[in-house]
C-alpha cells in the first residue's frame, strides 16, 4: 500500500508540476487523495450541496454557490443569478418537492487547469415531486471559483440525467 501511494503521490506531483491536476475519487475519498486539502475542501461542499437538497433547504443550498452563479438547466436554459434570484428560484423548486429520500453522490471527478476548477459529480435520487415518485441519476458540471478562501459553485450544468 506505501508503494502504491508513493507512486500516486509521484504520478501526482509530476501533473502539478506540468501545471495539470487530474483526479478522479470515488466517494468516499480514500488513499493519497483523501490526504488533499482541495480535495477534501470538494468533497465537502458535494456533500453539503447533497444535504441541503435532501433537507430542502433553500438558504444552505443557494450559500453553496458564488454570487452572482451562472444556473444551467433543461427546462429553464442558462441564466446568471444574483444570490437573490437564485434563492427565489430555489425556493420554488423545493416547494413542488414533497419528499427527498436519497440524493447521494456516488461519483466525482475534478479536471483543474490554473486557475480555473472543475467538478463533474454524479448523484443517486430518490424523491417525491409534483406527487409522483421518481429515481434517477443525475450528473452536474460544476465550475467552481475561490470566495473568501472558500469553494463555491460559480457556474452548474446539468451533464447527464439517467432513470
Amino acid at each position: 500500500m506505501a508503494i502504491r501511494r508513493a507512486a500516486f503521490h509521484a504520478a501526482c506531483c509530476a501533473l502539478l508540476a506540468a501545471g495539470i491536476a487530474w483526479l478522479v475519487l470515488p466517494l468516499p475519498v480514500v488513499g493519497a487523495a483523501a490526504e488533499d486539502g482541495a480535495a477534501a475542501e470538494i468533497q465537502a461542499l458535494i456533500q453539503r450541496f447533497a444535504s441541503s437538497f435532501q433537507a430542502r433547504d433553500p438558504e444552505a443550498f443557494v450559500s453553496l454557490f458564488a454570487d452572482p452563479a451562472v444556473f444551467d438547466d433543461p427546462h429553464r436554459g442558462e441564466a446568471e443569478l444574483d444570490a437573490a434570484a437564485l434563492l427565489d428560484m430555489i425556493r420554488s423548486d423545493f416547494a413542488g418537492i414533497q419528499e427527498v429520500r436519497r440524493y447521494d453522490p456516488v461519483h466525482w471527478a475534478v479536471t483543474a487547469f490554473g486557475e480555473s476548477t472543475r467538478v463533474e459529480v454524479t448523484f443517486a435520487v430518490e424523491m417525491t415531486i409534483f406527487e409522483t415518485d421518481d429515481a434517477f441519476r443525475i450528473t452536474y458540471g460544476w465550475e467552481l471559483a475561490s470566495v473568501d478562501g472558500a469553494w463555491r459553485i460559480a457556474r452548474l450544468w446539468v451533464v447527464d440525467m439517467q432513470r
